[in-house]
């Protein structure tokens, strides 16, 4: 009985959890739907403010940003990432990408590019492996503040 009880919140416990910047109403549920599937809880932000707040609690450590939203863009996502949330991850979404806008976004500091209309499969491995990331580097800072290095 306790093992199916602590199955059964395994299930229910979010993966990891993602934070949406400037998404329009249809790309966030587009996004909401596909990550909802594989146990991703995606929080929707309107402005840095409030992505701020939602990245604020430490838990979340995936944030995702439209290339260009009300109010700023994604270097200004970054910006507010690197200051404020250096643990967090930083995706770019984009409606188009030439080579110059890949190449700013990977030299300037953010983890990936991810293509829209959103494709389920490549959206969920982007922003697993920005989880992933953000939980090794995590590691990686607990393991220097302890004393413990390679």
């Amino acid at each position: 009985m306790q093992r199916a009880v602590a199955i059964a919140s395994q299930r229910s416990a979010p993966r990891f959890t993602c934070v949406f910047l400037g998404a329009s109403g249809e790309d966030y549920q587009v996004a909401a739907r596909t990550l909802e599937a594989a146990h991703v809880r995606m929080l929707r932000a309107s402005s840095l403010e409030e992505a701020d707040l939602l990245l604020a609690d430490g838990h979340c450590r995936v944030f995702l940003t439209e290339a260009t939203f009300p109010g700023g863009t994604w270097q200004d996502a970054l910006e507010l990432k690197r200051t404020r949330h250096p643990g967090a991850v930083l995706v770019v979404a984009a409606e188009s990408a030439g080579e110059g806008l890949w190449l700013d976004v990977l030299e300037q500091g953010a983890y990936d590019l991810v293509l829209k209309p959103f494709v389920a499969d490549e959206l969920l491995r982007v922003l697993a492996n920005a989880d992933a990331c953000a939980r090794v580097r995590a590691s990686l800072r607990k393991g220097r503040q302890s004393g413990i290095g390679w």
